[in-house]
């Protein structure tokens, strides 16, 4: 109960914090205070995926997602209940590398989803400024704004270590996470659905359909040159800083073929280009 009640607290200060512009950000999932929001348990992280499952299956087709299908539709209201839980959950339930990524990758993209309803934004979520700051789910009653999943928790790299929610890091990074994880802009891969079961093999084929897309990779041995979004220019130190470690990155996930046989030959050598990333809404 006590739990509970600071996280409605917590819910209840980010929300004026945010519309006085103290800087603190609106907190989507405030439960209920009739208390008709069901109380969070072990079984949270498999009935959120299931409820956010149903919304990619019903609203997303690989990039693009109807939003304004999603607003009103009874799949959100049932995602929504769920995460309204999200108070009363003990996070510590999470306990491997495998538990986290994918309970933490489900909530980012459904809570930046979330975000894009409540924001109004209508062709950019850089029509915004902060805009992954300015939303967040309490979640055990820490709050997690998406900046604070995929920095803090995912990549380990924004918690101080007096913040109480640095005790929930994802013990190593795994930089196939950024192609799992959608900005709600048609640079980013594609949604799709997380199990702790199956996290390695569903992130391998995340990593490999971004790799073997030519709109993301583009190999030209003409010119001798290998074009790439620019996720892998912004998280070069996620796959080893230098291009070769980004090139060993693309060779183990490409598949066979004309490309990957001349990356293999030519890493040392080939140069590295970067497409602009489009942020245009992913409507």
């Amino acid at each position: 109960m006590a739990t509970r009640l600071m996280a409605l607290v917590v819910a209840v200060c980010g929300i004026v914090g945010a519309a006085r512009g103290g800087g603190e950000p609106s907190v989507l999932n405030v439960p209920a205070l009739d208390g008709s929001a069901p109380v969070g348990d072990a079984a949270v992280p498999a009935r959120l995926r299931l409820a956010a499952g149903r919304l990619v299956a019903e609203f997303v087709d690989g990039k693009h997602v109807d939003y304004d299908g999603l607003r009103d539709s009874e799949a959100f209201g049932e995602y929504f209940a769920l995460a309204a839980s999200l108070d009363g959950f003990d996070l510590d339930a999470l306990d491997t590398q495998n538990a986290r990524l994918a309970f933490w990758i489900n909530l980012y993209n459904a809570l930046v989803l979330h975000s894009v309803l409540e924001s109004g934004v209508e062709e950019s979520v850089r029509e915004q400024d902060g805009f992954f700051d300015r939303y967040a789910y309490v979640v055990g009653g820490l709050t997690f704004t998406p900046n604070d999943i995929e920095h803090g928790v995912l990549r380990g790299v924004k918690f101080d270590d007096d913040d109480a929610r640095a005790g929930h890091v994802a013990p190593r990074l795994d930089p196939r996470l950024h192609f799992a994880l959608n900005c709600a802009s048609a640079g980013c891969p594609p949604i799709g659905s997380y199990s702790a079961a199956g996290i390695d093999e569903e992130l391998d084929l995340a990593a490999r359909s971004f790799v073997n897309s030519r709109s993301e990779v583009r190999l030209d041995p003409d010119a001798g040159t290998v074009t790439l979004s620019p996720i892998f220019d912004w998280y070069a130190g996620d796959f080893g800083f230098a291009d070769t470690a980004v090139h060993r990155f693309l060779l183990d996930h490409l598949n066979p073929g004309e490309d990957r046989d001349y990356l293999a030959t030519h890493m040392q050598s080939i140069q590295t280009e970067y497409t602009d990333y489009d942020w245009s809404l992913n409507h």
